[in-house]
């Protein structure tokens, strides 16, 4: 049970002159202000004001006989204490530890037990009580002047001044320590935070060595416009690549992964069919499973590999086996690719041109702002992700004799989706009927991919990556509609430079 000095002033009797009163009060205040470090302090108001009183030992028994009603302290082992300095002293001593101990969550019946006084002919004697019980003496001898809250002596009135010189200088000694340890502290944050700092900058450049950033295109608006030339890590030709994968390690790590017996990979150049692919093998590894294919969505089922969802480092945790969705140059892929199977989708550049720019449209993290004929600039100087396309398609075709590795056009499955089907099934060692082919050529066919859900990205509205006033992600589907993009002097300068750059002397079919 606690006390308040007010409930100490409430039970003096009324004789108690108004200056004892108001000197309590007073002392009450101090007390709940400073805390430890104005015990002597608040012990000398008291006592001065009680020595001025000419009712000194009726306020001394009505405070004693208060705290006794209480059970703070029992009033009888308090008058045992003799001599003391002054009762009055030892009862506030009482009152301060009490309210001290309470604050704690202690009861104060039991404080007393820790209470310390000290004969007066004997400073160095320690007396402690217990309630109702025998006075026990110990004997410990402190040097200098005891830390205040600690009873070691008797109250001095002689060294009052030494007692308060003494407490303001451990208070400035706490306050030294404080700003020590607040200076520590700050200073261990401000070096770990440098130190994270320096080493994500070192792994930055050592994850861009062998790299040209090119100078920031303002007609990419999105997060995603800043782009960078890789060197082929295996002396293949280089690629434009979002600067982001390269200086968070994602490329790097896809060095170092394996593909496993097992893996299909469908790889392409951006905007050339791709998803119509990854859907007909999906089908054909999963024994047909239209309800599980429409179920899931494909980004789901054929992760992107160098995409930050879910990312290379969760594909490289996925078991065996594996449907993987890469636009990566062939030199760029894992080191070992022998055991895994790889189809390559192609479509004719004119085509893939028109479908790319209004992918990079729509896309709200590029955001890319410009007119045809400047992005078309930009396909052909190679300054967008993933180009320069004949290098790219080149690194696949010049495998074209590896037997893990299938080519497939986007102009072929258009024109006979199930001789595709049926050639890409013969690939992947898992044959198919007449009738299984029909079902996919149907479940596959542009009307039926682009009201599927699970393949027509429709989710990416939701998640605002798609600017809602740009195309579809599942545009037209046809071949040939570049028609509608190039006049007489863009279609000439193309061919010229299809001319220059084809080293391969690829045959692409640009009407339907």
């Amino acid at each position: 049970m606690s006390m308040s000095y007010g409930a100490v002033l409430r039970s003096c009797p009324l004789r108690c002159s108004a200056q004892l009163r108001l000197t309590v009060r007073n002392a009450g205040d101090v007390n709940k202000r400073s805390g430890s470090s104005h015990l002597y302090g608040m012990t000398r108001l008291v006592r001065n004001a009680a020595m001025m009183s000419s009712q000194c030992s009726v306020f001394s028994k009505s405070i004693g006989s208060t705290i006794c009603k209480v059970g703070w302290l029992n009033y009888n082992n308090v008058l045992k204490l003799k001599p003391f300095p002054s009762r009055e002293m030892i009862i506030c001593r009482g009152l301060r530890y009490n309210q001290r101990f309470n604050n704690k969550g202690g009861h104060g019946s039991k404080s007393i037990l820790a209470l310390k006084h000290y004969w007066a002919d004997d400073p160095y004697r320690q007396v402690s009580s217990k309630p109702d019980g025998p006075v026990k003496v110990k004997n410990p001898r402190p040097k200098g002047i005891v830390p205040i809250g600690e009873d070691y002596g008797g109250y001095n009135e002689e060294k009052h001044e030494e007692y308060e010189k003494e407490a303001e200088q451990r208070q400035a000694r706490i306050q030294w320590f404080k700003k020590i340890f607040s200076s520590m502290v700050f200073l261990s944050i401000f070096v770990g935070v440098l130190w994270a700092r320096n080493k994500k900058q070192r792994t930055v450049n050592e994850n861009t060595k062998n790299v040209t950033f090119l100078p920031r295109d303002f007609l990419f608006a999105g997060s995603f416009n800043s782009f960078c030339i890789v060197e082929s890590p295996h002396g293949g030709e280089s690629c434009v690549f979002q600067s982001e994968i390269v200086r968070d390690g994602t490329l790097k790590f896809i060095q170092s992964m394996d593909l496993r017996s097992g893996d299909v990979v469908v790889a392409s150049f951006p905007k050339t069919g791709t998803t119509w692919v990854q859907e007909i093998a999906y089908l054909i590894e999963n024994k047909l499973d239209f309800e599980k294919a429409s179920s899931n969505l494909l980004e789901d089922r054929f992760p992107f590999l160098e995409y930050p969802y879910p990312g290379a480092r969760s594909i490289d945790k996925m078991k065996s086996p594996r449907m993987i969705k890469t636009h990566l140059p062939f030199s760029f892929l894992p080191k070992h690719t022998d055991n895994a199977k790889i189809i390559y989708v192609t479509r004719n550049p004119k085509d893939t041109v028109v479908s790319y720019y209004h992918f990079a449209r729509m896309l709200s993290f590029t955001g890319f702002t410009g007119s045809f004929a400047e992005f078309l600039d930009r396909f052909m100087d190679g300054k967008l992700p993933y180009c320069s396309y004949f290098s790219h398609v080149e690194s696949y075709l010049q495998r074209n004799n590896d037997p893990n590795i299938l080519i497939v056009s986007y102009e072929d499955l258009s024109k006979d989706p199930a001789t595709v089907i049926q050639k890409i099934s013969t690939f992947l060692e898992k044959p198919l009927t007449s009738d299984e082919v029909n079902k996919i050529v149907e479940h596959t066919t542009f009307q039926a991919m682009s009201s599927n859900p699970s393949v027509n990205y429709k989710h990416w509205d939701d998640l605002g990556f798609r600017k809602k006033d740009e195309a579809l992600f599942m545009r037209k589907g046809k071949v040939g509609d570049w028609r509608n993009y190039f006049n007489a002097e863009s279609n000439s300068q193309f061919d010229n430079w299809i001319t220059s750059s084809n080293k391969l002397n690829i045959k692409f079919e640009y009407d339907p």
